[in-house]
């Protein structure tokens, strides 16, 4: 698994900002449908339209500020190696490869994966503070930490 934590990071950070840039142009497009609709004589329909586009406008407003927060969150990981598992390290398990960072799901970098998980969630709070060959349970399957970094 020897992949640098900063070829991570910035894989990380590259995706966020491409689903950002996307989020804001489909922002910019739902504003202008939305302003360029024109009242029809039919006006409960037309209200019902417009409220609907808001929403959708609200919605996606706050996935681009969730967004935004993930890709400040991965920007400010510290590439130092931890004692143990922290936040911004990086660990191989027998069953996995994991990166403490945000809650991001499954990438795959040359051809190996990598769970992208926050230290809230349930495995990031078994590997909190645990080292090389220490041992947890996770939904039954017993994993042992190879590495950390």
């Amino acid at each position: 698994m020897k992949i640098k934590k900063e070829n991570l990071i910035n894989t990380i950070a590259s995706l966020l900002t491409d689903k950002l840039n996307d989020l804001s142009q489909h922002i910019k497009e739902t504003k202008e449908a939305r302003d360029s609709d024109t009242k029809s004589s039919a006006g409960d329909k037309f209200e019902t339209s417009r409220e609907m586009v808001q929403l959708e406008l609200n919605n996606l407003e706050n996935q681009a500020a969730k967004t935004a927060k993930l890709l400040n969150e991965i920007n400010a990981i510290s590439l130092m190696p931890n004692t143990s598992i922290a936040i911004g390290s990086l660990v191989e398990t027998n069953k996995g490869n994991y990166f403490i960072a945000v809650p991001f799901g499954k990438i795959v970098i040359e051809q190996d994966e990598y769970f992208i998980i926050s230290l809230a969630s349930p495995m990031g709070q078994l590997l909190n503070k645990k080292t090389t060959g220490d041992e947890i349970v996770f939904k039954s399957n017993e994993m042992k930490i190879l590495d950390h970094y």
